[in-house]
């Protein structure tokens, strides 16, 4: 079944952990709307790109962009943003394309075992990087590039077939691509042909959790809403992976990710929510300075004062 052209939505706690994998520190018992939590988290995944600080009116056109011939391999502009600490990892599991083994490349992920929401982030950034490098020994010369993010526990899977990179800014490439989710989980066994695809199709294939899987689709969906509506990609003959889903791609991109700036982290940390209600709050306690409070139900809490935000 192929799935509705709508991210998924995290729970409360599930955004606040995974925010705090991305630096931003929110009480773990705020009670700011899971809306307004998700929100946040998208903000965070534009803070993450650097997205406003290219596309300043949010409106993202391929075709004003030139095809990547930058003279260093694109790989190279993903794997700079990552923080040199993190170079010393264990390798993911199987991920091949016709018999490439992207490990003699240089590459690999951390093996994050007993993932937590936390570190959800650092693996999409990862994984980003080697899509790059998938695309350097193969789509780089020529053809789309086809990836597999297969959640075997829901399964679910999303699909992605790169099919150019843009030099958006000098040294810095877009990753422009159409993708589609998939959920096989109510097929007999037999049929459930997305999960059963392996190296061998062709396809880079890799093993996601559930939380990876979602955090993906949040940020597909995010980049889906800033191509602009007057880009028309040019038409494609579906091929005999496809053509059950071709109908149903989406257009997006991926950009090289870092973690927020401090000036972002400190932003997206700011306001979070009234501890009373979780509403946007107007003031701080002004005993502690700490517990903030919107103003509405000061006056069924006569030992604390407001003091103006």
């Amino acid at each position: 079944m192929l799935l509705t052209i709508r991210p998924p939505r995290f729970a409360r706690d599930g955004v606040v952990r995974i925010l705090d994998g991305m630096g931003i520190k929110l009480p773990s018992g705020t009670k700011l709307e899971p809306g307004a939590l998700n929100q946040r988290l998208r903000k965070a995944l534009d803070a993450a790109q650097r997205f406003y600080e290219v596309f300043p009116n949010s409106d993202v056109n391929p075709d004003e962009y030139p095809e990547w011939k930058f003279e260093k391999p694109v790989h190279l502009c993903f794997h700079m943003n990552r923080n040199p600490e993190d170079d010393s990892r264990d390798v993911s599991p199987e991920r091949n394309i016709e018999g490439n083994e992207l490990v003699e490349a240089g590459t690999g992920i951390p093996d994050f075992e007993d993932l937590q929401y936390e570190k959800s982030f650092k693996k999409m950034i990862y994984l980003i990087d080697d899509f790059s490098i998938h695309w350097d020994l193969k789509g780089y010369h020529g053809g789309n590039l086809d990836i597999l993010l297969k959640d075997e526990e829901t399964e679910s899977a999303v699909f992605l077939r790169i099919v150019s990179i843009r030099e958006i800014a000098l040294g810095k490439p877009m990753m422009f691509l159409n993708f589609v989710a998939v959920d096989e989980s109510e097929k007999p066994e037999d049929e459930r042909t997305f999960m059963k695809m392996e190296s061998s199709y062709g396809v880079g294939v890799y093993p996601v959790s559930t939380i990876e899987l979602d955090l993906f689709l949040q940020l597909l969906f995010l980049n889906r809403k800033h191509i602009s509506p007057n880009y028309r990609p040019p038409w494609e003959s579906p091929t005999h992976l496809w053509n059950a889903a071709s109908k149903h791609f989406n257009l997006s991109f991926f950009l090289p990710m870092a973690m927020p700036s401090d000036p972002d982290a400190v932003r997206l940390s700011k306001n979070s929510g009234c501890i009373i209600c979780g509403e946007n709050t107007t003031g701080v306690c002004d005993r502690c300075q700490n517990a903030q409070y919107c103003g509405k139900d000061i006056n069924r809490m006569p030992a604390i004062g407001l003091e103006n935000a």
